[in-house]
């Protein structure tokens, strides 16, 4: 077994928790614990202490053991793992006490574990492989430098060469092809070649241009060394370098590993998803990003984070940053998913930066396991190169991202490679152009003339017949006829007594291009323009700008960037501008403005978005506007709003309005959404101006859940009415307890309420008519229960009364056990009035039994149960009628 010398420096504090790393060991391997002592992040100095132990306690068995630890005299309490330490596999729970005039000061707890065998402890090669892995980066760096060095020093060699080609006007045209490994591959390539095409052949080591009319007239072009575009084509293997760095980071597994793109801020950093509740921003000035909540954030709310990879489920998850408060106290938490939050931190506002490290199981994640999720309670300031996600529940220093880092490597291949091809064709173009430098120079000499007497035609040519340029000259003009024209320097056409017109000239300088000129034109608002445009082609967009647009529609301040201050007072500039570029059309080259506004705001007018994030992360297309509003608008013809998904209506400030029939119908007639102030949705239809329509309310309550009929102001009136044909309803409630109203509710039974449903008849088209009762089903006069004092019942007339009695609907059925002859001569018959008949003016004498007076096996509550009666006398005439026939024989 291979044993390793393990030394573990751990941090502990009396009142608050340090990051320490996770102390894994070989069992019976030495190991050596050197401990600091802190007391809320303040080092402790720890050599006036008078004794320190160690004692652990195995969390599996239960064993327990002690050991003195001692001070080393600098700076550390030195604690050697003995034998028992590591006797059993597992994980132990160790505390530390140190101890002062016999008094213990201190008792901190820490945690280690002791494995088997090395392989189980983890990967021994985790950080040898991720020193490998930047070693190699920066040995790629290297070899750039090189190569850039290398470049360097031939552009020089080939801007001197190209010198001399531009001097050397159309002279031996040579229009140079990338090179190619074998002949074979150059005929393959260039099948149809043209006259002066030019190729390196690496098999060959010779330079061949095309010098006819078929491809067998490929000429080879000696007189100078190659060997360095050799060198070049060999520089090539470099770049394995780069491919197996790539296959190694595809391998990447260490544990340590950042899930966030982009925290070294060297790009652009967004949210997974755009949301209404949180702000997120990007600070170049202070190299920070700041993620703060809205006036819509809820308890809910979280900022979605996207991590590279799924986070695993069943394990732990960490979140690491410095973090300032730039405001109050912020409460802050994560989590992944599905899973829970973790244990929330506070802190409160600072001008420092604080380390804070959140950690949260990933305990039943089952979806979305790549969004994180951050939630702060006030706004906060991240620093750049510290926003780490990991798993883990330990946080690591803070690293770039898999993909921050296979980004640059990809960068570094494409440097290389177009170092390459660069390199290829200036050096050969410098060696070939020295070989012919003589004849050059003699050509040079024909054609350095004077300009102002220059009237000639000046030809040159590559063969016999063929004219590759021309120029004529006279006092009126000059015409020039090329097959290239190249111009070294600023080029401006000018039209006004020799000198450039300030309001009217082309500028060709470089690759940029501006125009400028007077212009009369009426536009659609009816004002005319009659001033000066300025257009651009620069910076890869176009702009084009009107020096006094502004005064159109008489603005000030609005376009910040050209407005100056002179003398200490603000100058308002008129200019107006549109920026076309490869991202979209706006009135501020960045697309918003916030460049250009001291505040930072947005302040485009207008700007259209393509490949927009706004709302997508699959991008799509924006239309923004900071001030203004955006229309869309078809004189004669219809406006189409087609979405395959959710299609999204959105006010975050007012109302939603819809109007149709605007210019064939009286008045106004809009039909409204609106949300009021205690949150209920509302739908109006009307002109609230007048207190014309009628609309809808809706409840936003997991409790109260109602849609209210309102008039045009929003108020539940009396007077708002629904017509309808047919209503289906589980209840019919009364809204302000009116007697005239029918509805349904669970009422006390006592029909004076109000809380009753009258009618003169009930008529059903079914079969049969059910009434479900908890009870009985109890027939009275108009007092019903009458508040628990008697109640007076009504009869009920019917063709039959039938009673249930099939075996379905019973059980336990036996013979009967009483005697029913007993149940007969026990209950006697009276006559009687009935109370609610006398209190309504009914004399009428009634025949029956008395419920108090009766056997037990006829009461049912205050009621006989006639049908248990019937079947008495049933059983009581089975009897009798065997002793009659009995007595006959």
């Amino acid at each position: 077994m291979s044993y390793f010398n393990n030394v573990y420096t751990l941090k502990l504090d009396i009142k608050q928790q340090n990051p320490n790393p996770v102390i894994r060991i070989v069992q019976y391997d030495s190991a050596v614990f050197k401990i600091e002592l802190y007391d809320n992040g303040r080092k402790i100095d720890i050599k006036d202490g008078e004794r320190f132990t160690v004692s652990v306690e195995h969390e599996a068995t239960g064993e327990t053991h002690s050991g003195i630890a001692k001070y080393d005299g600098e700076q550390f309490v030195v604690y050697d793992l003995r034998k028992a330490d590591m006797k059993n596999i597992g994980t132990y729970r160790a505390r530390f006490a140190s101890y002062k005039d016999r008094n213990r000061v201190s008792s901190l707890m820490f945690r280690y574990e002791v494995y088997e065998d090395y392989e189980t402890v983890g990967d021994a090669s985790e950080l040898t492989m991720l020193q490998e892995l930047f070693q190699e980066v920066e040995e790629v760096g290297r070899v750039t430098q090189r190569q850039g060095e290398y470049a360097e020093d031939r552009g020089d060699y080939a801007n001197a060469a190209g010198d001399y080609a531009n001097r050397a006007g159309d002279s031996h045209i040579m229009n140079w092809l990338p090179y190619v490994k074998t002949l074979a591959e150059r005929n393959k390539l260039y099948p149809n070649p043209e006259n002066g095409d030019t190729v390196y052949v690496i098999d060959e080591n010779k330079v061949f241009r095309y010098d006819g009319i078929d491809a067998l007239d490929w000429e080879a072009i000696s007189g100078y060394d190659t060997s360095v575009i050799q060198d070049i084509y060999n520089t090539k293997e470099d770049k394995t370098v780069v491919a197996k760095l790539r296959e190694d980071l595809n391998s990447l597994t260490v544990g340590a590993r950042n899930l966030l793109t982009g925290t070294d801020f060297e790009t652009p950093m967004n949210l997974k998803y755009s949301t209404p509740t949180f702000t997120f921003t990007q600070n170049k000035s202070d190299s920070s990003m700041t993620l703060a909540p809205t006036d819509q954030f809820v308890s809910s709310s979280a900022a979605y984070f996207n991590l590279e990879k799924e986070a695993l489920e069943n394990n732990f998850f960490t979140l690491s940053f410095n973090v300032k408060v730039l405001s109050g106290s912020a409460s802050l938490k994560f989590k992944v998913g599905d899973s829970a939050y973790s244990e929330p931190v506070t802190l409160k506002a600072s001008s420092n930066y604080q380390r804070v490290v959140l950690t949260t199981s990933t305990q039943g994640l089952t979806t979305n396991k790549t969004n994180l999720l951050l939630q702060t309670t006030s706004a906060i300031a991240i620093e750049k190169e510290s926003f780490k996600a990991e798993i883990g529940n330990r946080a690591t220093t803070w690293t770039p991202s898999y993909l921050d880092v296979k980004t640059k490597l990809d960068d570094y291949g494409t440097r290389i490679k177009g170092l390459e091809v660069e390199m290829n064709t200036n050096v050969v173009k410098k060696m070939v152009y020295e070989a012919d430098k003589s004849k050059n120079e003699e050509k040079f000499s024909k054609i350095i003339q004077d300009a102002n007497g220059l009237s000639s035609i000046v030809a040159k040519k590559v063969e016999k017949g063929q004219v590759k340029s021309m120029i004529n000259q006279t006092a009126e003009r000059i015409r020039i006829k090329a097959s290239n024209i190249d111009f070294d320097g600023a080029v401006v056409f000018k039209n006004k007594n020799n000198k450039i017109d300030p309001n009217a000239f082309v500028r060709i300088n470089g690759g940029e291009l501006t125009a400028k000129g007077y212009y009369r034109r009426v536009w659609r608002d009816g004002k005319a323009r009659n001033r000066v445009q300025v257009v651009q082609l620069t910076d890869g967009m176009v702009r084009i700008s009107d020096p006094k647009g502004d005064l159109i529609d008489s603005t000030k301040d609005r376009d910040y960037r050209y407005d100056i201050d002179v003398h200490g007072k603000r100058v308002y500039s008129t200019v107006r501008s549109l920026y076309y570029s490869s991202d979209g059309v706006s009135t501020y080259r960045d697309g918003s403005g916030k460049a250009f506004n001291k505040d930072g705001k947005v302040v485009s007018s207008g700007t259209i978005e393509f490949f927009s994030h706004e709302y997508s992360r699959s991008r799509g297309l924006t239309l923004y506007s900071a001030g203004g509003a955006i229309g869309l608008q078809a004189a004669k013809n219809a406006i189409h709003i087609d979405a395959a998904a959710t299609l999204y209506n959105r006010s975050r400030q007012a109302n939603v309005i819809i109007r149709p029939h605007e210019n064939v119908r009286k008045g106004i007639n809009d039909f409204k959404f609106g949300i009021s102030a205690d949150n209920t949705g509302r739908l109006v239809y009307g002109d609230e101006s007048k207190r014309l329509g009628v609309g809808l309310r809706f409840s936003k309550s997991s409790k109260n859940k109602v849609i209210t009929g309102i008039d045009s102001t929003g108020r539940a009136g009396s007077d708002v009415r629904l017509e309808i044909g047919e209503v289906r309803a589980n209840k019919l409630l009364s809204r302000d307890g009116k007697e005239t109203v029918y509805f349904n509710n669970a009422g006390s039974g006592n029909l004076t309420q109000s809380a009753t449903l009258r009618a003169g008849g009930v008529k059903t088209n079914a079969t049969n008519f059910y009434v479900g009762v908890r009870g009985e089903l109890r027939v009275t006069n108009t007092r019903g229960a009458n508040f628990g004092r008697y109640i007076g019942y009504m009869p009920i007339r019917a063709s039959k009364f039938n009673s249930v009695s099939s075996r379905k609907y019973k059980t336990n059925i036996q013979d009967l056990k009483i005697n029913s002859l007993d149940v007969l001569n026990s209950t006697d018959i009276k006559q009687y009035n009935l109370k609610s008949d006398l209190n309504d003016g009914i004399d009428k004498v009634k025949y029956g039994v008395i419920l108090e007076d009766s056997h037990d096996a006829l009461k049912e509550g205050d009621a006989i149960d006639v049908y248990t009666m019937t079947s008495i006398l049933w059983d009581v005439v089975k009897k009798q009628q065997k002793e009659i026939e009995q007595l006959k024989k």
